[in-house]
């Protein structure tokens, strides 16, 4: 005997077959043939699911609200360990991402950010800022030497680092991001703290360069080279030009703020820098170094203007007739010294004058002045005001 399966129906079968399901029906004739139970049933839960938003938003709010007490109601000490085990934790969780994992947080933590700071007002942001410089005041200042020094490895280790697995547009990218960075927060300093800025620069250089070795020395060199040459092989004429402007201005108004004596030595040190590099330079070093001054003097020369050229002609005239009057006067000074034999032998001088001399001499000359005595440990005829008793 052949069992035969009975079909169930539902309400829920009766409306789903009541309601349109072709694309075509439009959005007026599905609203009309929506049941009242169906409608009740959205409205449900929609309203479901603005009590949980509202309810996770709300848990949220007393989250923030219960850490802010919480973190009120610490002392710095239990703070501080606080924040040193969110540090660990945080490392040990990224020590287990993926590189995809850890791309993806990175991500989401920059459009977090960009969220978080295109809700913020000018005075938000403002006080953003101030509150980050002062936290990073702080922090350095409770730093040691050694720490001080382990931080900067650490950051030129990782700036190292990203400019190594940087494509040439991030790169470019973030020079150019860097000049704007530095151009506006220059143009915010006043006269006194771009001074101390200058100053600060010249003192850490100079802690920098006694540190470094004779080949750390001679390798940041040849990375300066290098670093010149590319930059200067992907400059237009144009920005050459405005290059050579600016370092001609800039020369000028070092060269008229400097003092006579301040110029003087600053030639006198040029001098004795190519006197010392001409005299440990080789042949090739030194026949390579003409070339280029060569070529540098004739590149410069196609840049004058007629006016320019003239003035240096002018210039260069008197520069050689300045050394050759100089010449001239240092082999007649010698002439006249070696040039004749024929010395005129002083008189002799007259009796009288000599009595005259010893008597004021005796008049005025203590003769405590030219007692003697004998030093007892060199054994030497000394005056007494000499002798070291």
């Amino acid at each position: 005997m052949t069992q035969v399966r009975i079909p169930e129906f539902s309400m829920e079968d009766e409306e789903t077959q009541l309601l349109p399901t072709s694309s075509t029906v439009s959005a007026p004739v599905q609203q009309i043939t929506t049941t009242p139970r169906t409608k009740r049933r959205l409205q449900v839960t929609e309203n479901s699911a603005n009590v949980e938003n509202i309810n996770m938003d709300r848990r949220r709010q007393e989250a923030r609200e219960r850490m802010a007490a919480k973190r009120a109601q610490t002392t710095p000490e239990e703070a501080e360990r606080q924040r040193v085990l969110a540090r660990e934790r945080s490392a040990a969780r990224r020590a287990t991402f993926t590189p995809e994992q850890t791309e993806r947080e990175r991500i989401l933590t920059r459009e977090r950010s960009a969220a978080r700071r295109a809700a913020l007002n000018t005075e938000e942001i403002e006080e953003q800022r101030e509150a980050t410089c002062e936290k990073v005041a702080a922090w350095r200042a409770s730093l040691t030497s050694k720490e001080v020094q382990l931080q900067r490895t650490l950051a030129a280790e990782r700036s190292m680092n990203k400019r190594a697995t940087a494509s040439p547009k991030e790169a470019e990218e973030q020079r150019t991001l860097a000049r704007e960075r530095s151009l506006a927060r220059r143009a915010s300093l006043t006269p006194e703290e771009i001074e101390q800025q200058r100053a600060l620069a010249h003192e850490r250089s100079l802690a920098r360069r006694a540190s470094l070795t004779p080949e750390e020395i001679e390798q940041q060199r040849a990375l300066a080279r290098d670093r010149s040459l590319a930059r200067r092989a992907s400059l237009t004429p144009e920005e050459i030009e405005q290059q050579r402007a600016l370092a001609r201005e800039r020369s000028l108004a070092r060269r008229a703020s400097l003092t006579p004596q301040e110029i003087q030595l600053q030639r006198i040190r040029a001098t004795e820098r190519t006197m010392s590099k001409r005299a440990t330079a080789s042949p090739k070093i030194a026949e390579e170094q003409r070339v280029i001054d060569r070529k540098r003097s004739a590149t410069r020369r196609t840049t004058y203007t007629p006016d320019e050229l003239e003035r240096q002609r002018v210039s260069a005239r008197q520069r050689k007739q300045l050394q050759k009057g100089g010449k001239r006067q240092q082999e007649e000074t010698k002439r006249k010294l070696h040039g004749s034999n024929d010395y005129e032998w002083p008189k002799p001088i007259d009796i009288e004058r000599k009595k005259n001399c010893l008597k004021n001499f005796i008049q005025h000359m203590s003769m405590t002045s030219l007692q003697e005595g004998v030093c007892s440990i060199c054994n030497v005829r000394r005056y007494k005001h000499d002798l070291r008793h």
